[in-house]
């Protein structure tokens, strides 16, 4: 793989020949930017990726830019990737988006950096396994101004009982602009909007998957597998997880 380094006093810059892949070495960032992915450790080591907050605390910074792309999914390919994240993806996205996300991990190799929370696998996450007994356990939503109680009543069949509180307005970026989050969770909204008044459902709903069910009642933004609780407070990632 040929590369384009750059070396400053304090900064490093990598670049591939196309331009279209840049990283960056940096001591600090001096703030948030949405067009850039961000990443940071802590003083253990551990790498974080940077979210709406500027941290107290930064040891090593790195800032991948990725020309002509959608920089929050792409931003979101990277949480899953490598931090666990749990975000919808759509299969276009997807594909464009991986080989460049392994493009990046084989140019961070020789520096020996590797993100905590990588998978085993490229592409894997957390599973979870569907079972039958799961069909009975009410799973409750209490969070974010939100209210519902859900059924996980078939493998990718999630019932969300009529009189669930909905989020009312949706988040906005920095720029005043929908995210992509935001535009899939109004999308939801709009294809059940006869049973909908006043943001509160009328009908039960049917959605195919937890990330359906945090972004249509809340916008998400979270890992939804440790949201939905039952009575006692266990998620239903604690019930589903395949360890």
């Amino acid at each position: 793989m040929e590369l384009t380094l750059k070396i400053q006093e304090s900064t490093a810059q990598i670049q591939t020949p196309d331009q279209k892949l840049t990283i960056q070495f940096l001591p600090i960032f001096e703030a948030v930017q949405a067009d850039v992915v961000q990443l940071y450790t802590d003083k253990k080591g551990k790498w974080h990726l940077m979210t709406e907050v500027l941290p107290e605390e930064m040891h090593r910074c790195l800032a991948i830019q990725l020309q002509e792309a959608e920089m929050e999914i792409f931003r979101r390919v990277i949480a899953n990737e490598f931090f666990k994240g749990e975000y919808a993806i759509p299969a276009h996205y997807q594909k464009e988006y991986q080989p460049i996300v392994e493009q990046i991990t084989a140019i961070l190799r020789p520096f020996a950096i590797q993100f905590d929370g990588k998978p085993t696998r490229p592409g894997q996450k957390a599973q979870h396994r569907f079972k039958k007994e799961f069909a009975t356990i009410p799973f409750y939503v209490d969070d974010f101004n939100s209210k519902a109680t859900i059924y996980w009543q078939k493998r990718n069949e999630f019932r969300i009982l009529a009189g669930a509180t909905l989020v009312p307005e949706a988040p906005l970026n920095k720029d005043g602009s929908l995210g992509f989050g935001a535009r899939f969770a109004l999308t939801l909204r709009q294809e059940q909007a006869d049973k909908i008044k006043d943001n509160v459902t009328t009908e039960d709903i049917i959605l195919k998957s937890v990330n359906e069910v945090g972004h249509f009642l809340y916008f998400a933004g979270t890992n939804s597998w440790l949201v939905l609780k039952d009575e006692n407070g266990k998620t239903i990632d604690e019930y589903s997880v395949v360890k």
